[in-house]
């Protein structure tokens, strides 16, 4: 036989002379299993040359000769692939293949060589299952399947997956398993199916929480964008939840598959918006959502409104104070216990914009708008020809966004995610108060006098601009400069201590802030080089006086 005859079909070998003058096709029906693997004639390729066999005597002796095989020699899988086709094999020869073959020991073997059940071959037999159209024979099939893999870790994982397709494709069937199976169910998907039958789960959930304040400016637009992950791919659905449909949308990344994003439109810091935004991570985690320590891939970006910055130095403050506090921030952004993604995540490719930003933006005459348009992420390629790269790269770890003015936001890319509500507020208030003193000292050089407050808000930041500061006495400024409520600043030192001490515990090739740092855009100006105390010192030594809150010097 000419293994070419098996790969495409041709008309002429479907000849029948005689025994000394016949086509392959004939010369198939004498064939053994190792002549077929010496030719690399595959099972697949068989399959699909019958389909096309004119002569109806050839086309059923062919189909036979083939089925013999594949009993004969328990087969089931050839070439990584099902070789069960519903066109070519009744219901009841794909049962006799099923439970004559070796499938379920070769499903088993494959399983063990991975440490985990093989899902490929496991979906391939799914979806050929549900082309069955004798039910008892499925019913059947299903139990044999789930009673091999039973003691695996994963079984539920594949169970809830596999009740998942049958149900968008056989909702009768899948009630039948369903009712014969849920004492084996995770009880992540019994959570699922409750609150995604009750449109009102998380508005009764969200009026469970009372008087929840994030403790910063209200007028700071907040957008969270929480990665967490999740064994198996379920979704709230957001549009069957009201008062939520609009607010929130769950979908699939590619950085945490099989978990999820979610995607919170803008909110504020008020009772009613943060309530909702707990309501959902707390049924999230309540669902089996998790943030992975081993993987370390859940990051999740914070956006926060740029026109609470309303002034160019205000949002170069934003950008200083980031900047001399990033390997800090580096550290305190993460969940007490827990590692940066872009130290463990090893397809991260976020960049240290502290070591790209170099002394370009200094220009006492800029304005807000020229500050935007040298940041905005939707403007690299503009740049590029001037050779000014870097500062508008969405894979900074602060982007500048938007395409209008409306639209403008800090997305701030180094916390970690998670579905803890507590981890992300903690971090909201840390970038938000950045903004905040950001704006007060912005605010404060515009006047004509400063007051106590204002000129001790530019002392710690022109401290922490001193060059051999160590991280914690780095830390100890920041937390002076954003907090007053001491139990606040325990909350990062906490944060810091623990981070450090888990990095004592690991290898340099485990956890290498300097790496991280290096994965910038060549050889561009360090942040130390950056010299933004030019309109500062003059205004701390001005005389000044106020009746009410300034005192004369």
């Amino acid at each position: 036989m000419n293994t070419l005859n098996f790969w495409k079909y041709f008309e002429s070998e479907e000849r029948y002379i005689n025994e000394n003058d016949k086509g392959d096709y004939w010369k198939f029906l004498d064939t053994t299993i190792e002549e077929l693997n010496s030719k690399d004639i595959y099972i697949g390729s068989i399959i699909k040359i019958i389909k096309k066999i004119q002569n109806k005597d050839l086309k059923e002796k062919m189909k036979q000769k083939l089925l013999n095989l594949i009993l004969d020699n328990k087969l089931i899988l050839t070439n990584g692939n099902l070789i069960l086709d519903t066109e070519l094999f009744s219901n009841e020869e794909i049962n006799k293949i099923i439970f004559s073959s070796d499938y379920f020991s070769l499903l088993e073997e494959s399983s063990i060589n991975l440490g985990h059940i093989d899902y490929s071959k496991f979906n391939d037999f799914i979806y050929i299952f549900l082309t069955i159209s004798d039910q008892n024979m499925q019913i059947e099939m299903f139990n044999k399947l789930f009673e091999t893999i039973k003691s695996y870790n994963d079984f539920q994982k594949v169970l809830v997956d596999a009740l998942e397709i049958i149900s968008q494709k056989n909702h009768v069937l899948y009630e039948e398993l369903f009712n014969s199976w849920i004492n084996d169910l995770p009880k992540y998907y019994l959570k699922y199916l409750k609150v995604n039958s009750d449109p009102n789960y998380l508005y009764n959930k969200s009026l469970e929480y009372k008087d929840l304040k994030i403790g910063i400016d209200p007028r700071i637009s907040i957008g969270p964008e929480v990665e967490t992950n999740f064994i198996n791919s379920l979704d709230i659905n957001m549009y069957n939840q009201k008062h939520f449909e609009q607010d929130f949308v769950v979908s699939s990344d590619a950085t945490v598959s099989p978990g999820r994003e979610i995607i919170c439109e803008p909110f504020h810091d008020t009772k009613e918006d943060l309530a909702k935004f707990k309501a959902v991570l707390d049924t999230l985690s309540e669902m089996g959502y998790y943030y992975d320590d081993k993987l370390g891939n859940a990051s999740g970006q914070i956006n926060l409104g740029l026109s609470y910055l309303d002034s160019a130095q205000a949002i170069l403050n934003f950008y200083e104070i980031f900047c001399n506090c990033e390997k800090v921030l580096f550290y305190i952004s993460n969940e007490k216990g827990q590692l940066s993604r872009q130290s463990l995540y090893q397809n991260s490719r976020i960049k240290a914009i502290s070591e790209i930003i170099g002394k370009r933006i200094i220009n006492e005459d800029i304005t807000r708008n020229e500050v935007i348009d040298m940041f905005l992420t939707e403007n690299e390629k503009k740049f590029e020809k001037y050779g000014i790269k870097g500062l508008s790269h969405k894979k900074n770890s602060v982007c500048m966004r938007g395409v209008c003015e409306e639209d403008y936001r800090f997305e701030i890319r180094i916390p970690n995610g998670g579905v803890n509500y507590n981890t992300w507020i903690d971090n909201i208030r840390l970038y938000s108060k950045i903004m905040e003193v950001a704006k007060k000292i912005a605010d404060a050089l515009k006047k004509d006098y400063i007051t106590e407050e204002e000129e001790r808000l530019i002392k710690l930041k022109l401290e922490l601009e001193e060059p051999d500061l160590s991280d914690k006495d780095k830390l100890e400024i920041l937390m002076d400069l954003l907090f007053d409520d001491e139990k606040i600043k325990q909350i990062y030192f906490d944060r810091y201590d623990s981070v450090i001490a888990k990095i004592n515990t690991l290898s340099p090739n485990d956890f290498d802030y300097i790496k991280y740092k290096r994965q910038n855009f060549g050889m561009e100006p360090a942040f130390g080089d950056v010299d933004f105390s030019y309109q500062y010192q003059s205004k701390l030594f001005d005389p000044y006086k106020d009746d009410d809150n300034e005192k004369s010097r």
